[in-house]
């Protein structure tokens, strides 16, 4: 008798993940995975070695390409569909997660009564989110609504049949490829959903306030690149996210700079007046982001607190954000490949 599970494969991306890819796979060979393929991107602390003295199906990526984790993926796919063609289902992974105990039973039980369903999902948790106010925002941000959803994270179940047939993962872009992904799965008719089950614990290890910036700098290049794919009607992909960073993180600010140099080099008391208070307008312009996001976290359940740290760091977020689109749009003028904006330091820890 052929067991659901035996039609699952595993695909686990990473690079000097150490210690977080030894809890990784044990997460995996604890559930009794028979097909696991890690894809390495270049490490140099011994991933390759554990991941082969656990009888686990190595791929290691050309390091004379630059890496994207679509390409780590896609090359992962490629390897399960090659060597292993009763795969049915793939569950993707990074290297710095830990499947829950009973996500692969419950994600497969549930895209398998689901015909439309070409994707699963579970809710994401940081392993430490006590560790620094930036782990505890990450926690905050894998929380959101439950059912149909328009797109998952990088840890979830695929049909393997669904994403072969559009080639999968867009191997050049640097972040924000499975939203990518997910559109083209809508557009063939197939739904996206996530459970209200534990899925997976992430180990994001972020530490200051220059990662927690790089980190929103790759969202912003990842909102650009998604607008100029899917942007138009009627998907709109990304086009709320990309209108809000440049004009809440660039244009804002820059008036608001204009403003109170106006008013610092004039004399006159009339418009010195009528300039602070444009600029107390524009003000409030400015925080409406912050109340707005104050309001989400509320109606998802959020304590008080977590609340109103989170609309903070969403209003801030907006500067980073406009950074990466700039990035993205000077890229795009002079015909530069993008390269990875990494914001982990240690990899290894």
């Amino acid at each position: 008798m052929v067991h659901l599970s035996d039609q699952l494969g595993v695909v686990v991306i990473g690079r000097n993940e150490g210690e977080r890819l030894k809890r990784c796979i044990e997460s995996l060979l604890v559930q009794k995975v028979k097909v696991i393929v890690y894809v390495d991107s270049g490490s140099t602390d011994g991933s390759i070695d554990y991941a082969f003295s656990k009888d686990i199906d190595v791929v290691e990526l050309d390091t004379t390409q630059g890496f994207t984790m679509a390409r780590g993926r896609n090359a992962g796919l490629s390897r399960l569909t090659e060597s292993y063609p009763h795969i049915t289902y793939v569950q993707f992974v990074d290297g710095d997660c830990e499947l829950a105990s009973h996500w692969i039973e419950e994600g497969l039980k549930f895209i398998e009564s689901r015909s439309d369903v070409v994707s699963v999902c579970g809710v994401l948790k940081e392993r430490s989110p006590e560790f620094s106010v930036y782990n505890h925002l990450l926690d905050l941000e894998w929380q959101g609504v439950t059912g149909e959803i328009k797109a998952c994270g990088g840890i979830a179940i695929f049909r393997v049949k669904n994403i072969s047939i559009l080639s999968g993962f867009h191997p050049g872009m640097i972040a924000g490829e499975e939203p990518e992904l997910c559109v083209r799965l809508r557009k063939q008719g197939g739904i996206i959903w996530r459970l209200d089950e534990i899925m997976a614990t992430h180990d994001a290890n972020m530490r200051s306030f220059s990662q927690w910036w790089k980190r929103a700098v790759r969202c912003g290049h990842a909102y650009a690149e998604g607008f100029v794919m899917h942007g138009r009607a009627p998907e709109f992909h990304n086009r709320r996210s990309v209108m809000s960073g440049i004009f809440y993180g660039l244009f804002l600010p820059l008036v608001m700079v204009f403003l109170l140099i106006l008013t610092l080099s004039i004399d006159s008391q009339y418009i010195r007046f009528v300039t602070w208070l444009w600029a107390g307008f524009l003000a409030l312009a400015w925080l409406k982001v912050c109340f707005s996001s104050y309001r989400y976290r509320r109606r998802l359940g959020n304590n008080l607190p977590d609340s109103i740290l989170y609309g903070i760091f969403v209003l801030l977020a907006k500067l980073p954000e406009a950074q990466g689109i700039l990035v993205y749009i000077k890229n795009r003028i002079f015909g530069h490949v993008p390269t990875l904006i990494e914001y982990r330091q240690d990899k290894s820890a």
